[in-house]
């Protein structure tokens, strides 16, 4: 084979991760999150496959929702992968396990990147993302070590295998939602009595005396 043609030959195995029709599962939960370590709590709203990433809106699970896209890629070329995700709200992406982006908690429209030094052969890549509440987005891509850009679930072919947050993360979890919602509580229990106590001043009395008289 000719120089040319060996530079034509590697080109081509580097890009054909990306060339092929391919897909990533999804498997979608509704229910408010502050962090991806919940992803999968709430109520489960749908399953399947998609050739595009994206926040999904269109299939209307209501105000708050979450998911996670589960795919293999196969690399064909050595070297450092990019991976960009950008996520309204939190999102994180994990390839063999291990996070390479993580984009987590509430905020609007924010791009982060990572990357990874895969070899030749077969890798799990699961993406997590939530909507709290309000605006929505959703972008993957991933970028050869070539150059060439795709969509994150071009490049995949569909897993059923899902990333999962050790117990103690997810409890640890638990217990910072409880005390944020004990603040809320407390905070409305002292709004109300904010109320009642203006309500019941003397001037407010005397003001409604005044006005029934």
């Amino acid at each position: 084979m000719s120089r040319k043609g060996e530079l034509l030959f590697v080109c081509c195995a580097a890009l054909s991760v990306f060339s092929a029709h391919a897909e990533m599962t999804y498997f979608a939960h509704q229910g408010k999150l502050r962090t991806v370590v919940m992803i999968g709590e709430g109520k489960p709203v749908g399953t399947g496959t998609v050739s595009k990433i994206d926040e999904m809106a269109d299939k209307k699970y209501g105000d708050s929702w979450n998911l996670q896209f589960s795919g293999v890629v196969n690399v064909t070329a050595a070297g450092k992968y990019e991976f960009a995700v950008t996520s309204d709200d939190g999102s994180a992406l994990f390839i063999d396990g291990n996070a390479v982006v993580m984009n987590d908690g509430l905020h609007g429209p924010a791009n982060k990147k990572g990357t990874s030094d895969l070899v030749i052969g077969k890798h799990q890549v699961n993406l997590l993302y939530f909507n709290n509440n309000g605006g929505h987005a959703l972008k993957a891509t991933v970028k050869s070590p070539s150059g060439q850009e795709a969509d994150l679930a071009s490049a995949c072919t569909p897993s059923s295998q899902k990333y999962e947050f050790s117990k103690q993360q997810i409890e640890a979890e638990r217990q910072k939602e409880a005390v944020i919602a004990q603040k809320a509580e407390a905070e409305a229990q002292k709004a109300t009595q904010m109320e009642l106590l203006k309500l019941s001043s003397p001037e407010a009395l005397a003001r409604s005396i005044k006005f029934t008289s």
